[in-house]
Parts: structure tokens; C-alpha cells; sequence
């Protein structure tokens, strides 16, 4: 079993358990809270441990292998898996958003393909959401009263739009302080981007790698 799954379970009881993981190319930053709940159902427990390797092995991304991980952990604890319906029933019933019910759906018909149950996937459309962009002057004030590690990852958000979770796979292959430039990786099999970024924040993302090094 490789690391990636194992970072997923329970050291005590190898139960899929729930992780929040933020991370960028400088370093790891790490902000865990797992919520370790048995599963009644052992078959279920492994067949979701056999799916995220499966899932690892296919080359699915980390954000992805976790997430399926997540709502199917969630769901277990709530319904047989085995039963379609039961399933539904606790997803339609859940006073969640809509898109969280279409994450949970996503990772169930996942789930249903490996073990080849045969279920009509529900659709649950995402809600369209105002944006509210904060001014400048906010931004700078957060990242003010940021810590070192959160001002550096605000910073590097602020100055080029990257997705969260674009920040989150940053690595430092994917950075040139000399020439101030980041080449991330793009989320939804966008097109390459080449960004620049300023002197001041190229000093912070150097004393960041230092402090980690």
C-alpha cells in the first residue's frame, strides 16, 4: 500500500478517514482534523480502501483520490452502500448544498462502476453563487495579520488568481525567483501559463523555502 493511501487511514484502525490537506510548492502546510468513525460494514470499508488504490493507480490527482475518500467514508457510516436507494435517500434527505450533493453523488458513482452496482446516478444541478471580490486594501490587510506561512500563500493567490487548488499543487520545479516567474500546473486541463510575479514576493517565497529547508 503506498504512502499516499496510507496517509488516508486510520493508524489505529485503517478506517478511511477525513483530512484536509493544504500544500504549496515551497513546502507542505499541512491543517489536519480527522474524524475517525467505524464502519459497521467491513465490506465496504475494503472495498473503498481497494478503490482509492485503484484510483492512485490509474494516475487519479491526490484532490480527487481524497475526496472520493471523504463523501464515501461519509456515506458508509449512514447507508449500505450496497443499496442504491438507501444511498439516495440520505443524500437527497442531507440539508447540504447542492453541490456538495453532486460530490457525494460523483464519488458513489465511482464507487458503483468498480463493483459494478447497478444504480441511476441522480442530478443535482450547483446553485449559482454571487461572487463578492474583496477590495485590495482587505486583502492586505489580512495577509497583514497572516501568519508568515498563510501571508505568503495569500500573497502568491492575490498577485495571480491562482485556484486553490493550483496553490495546493505548487511545487518548487514550478517556480524561477530569478526570473519571478511560476508555471503551475492548471486545474481542468486548462492550457500552460507562465506568471509573473513581484520582487517582494519572490523574497517571500524565498524565506519560506529557507525556514522549511
Amino acid at each position: 500500500m503506498s504512502e499516499r493511501i496510507q496517509e488516508l487511514l486510520s493508524p489505529k484502525t485503517g478506517i478511511p478517514i477525513r483530512r484536509s490537506l493544504f500544500a504549496t510548492r515551497t513546502t507542505r502546510f499541512e491543517s489536519t482534523q480527522d474524524e475517525i468513525k467505524p464502519c459497521a460494514n467491513t465490506q465496504a470499508t475494503a472495498n473503498i480502501l481497494t478503490l482509492l488504490i485503484e484510483l492512485e493507480n490509474t494516475a487519479r490527482s491526490e484532490y480527487t483520490i481524497k475526496n472520493v475518500n471523504k463523501f464515501l467514508s461519509l456515506l458508509s457510516e449512514k447507508t449500505d452502500l450496497a443499496n442504491p436507494d438507501s444511498v439516495f435517500a440520505h443524500i437527497a434527505a442531507r440539508n447540504v448544498t447542492s453541490n456538495t450533493k453532486a460530490a457525494l453523488c460523483y464519488a458513489y458513482k465511482t464507487y458503483c462502476k468498480r463493483f459494478q452496482i447497478d444504480a441511476k446516478i441522480p442530478f443535482y444541478k450547483a446553485a449559482a453563487k454571487a461572487v463578492k471580490i474583496p477590495t485590495k486594501e482587505k486583502l492586505e490587510m489580512f495577509i497583514a495579520n497572516a501568519s508568515k506561512t498563510l501571508a505568503t500563500q495569500l500573497t502568491i493567490s492575490m498577485e495571480t488568481g491562482l485556484r486553490p487548488i493550483e496553490l495546493c499543487n505548487l511545487r518548487v520545479k514550478d517556480v524561477d525567483l530569478e526570473q519571478r516567474t511560476l508555471y503551475p500546473a492548471t486545474a481542468k486541463h486548462g492550457s500552460a501559463r507562465t506568471l509573473k510575479i513581484s520582487q517582494s514576493l519572490a523574497a517571500m517565497i524565498q524565506t519560506q523555502a529557507s525556514r522549511t529547508t
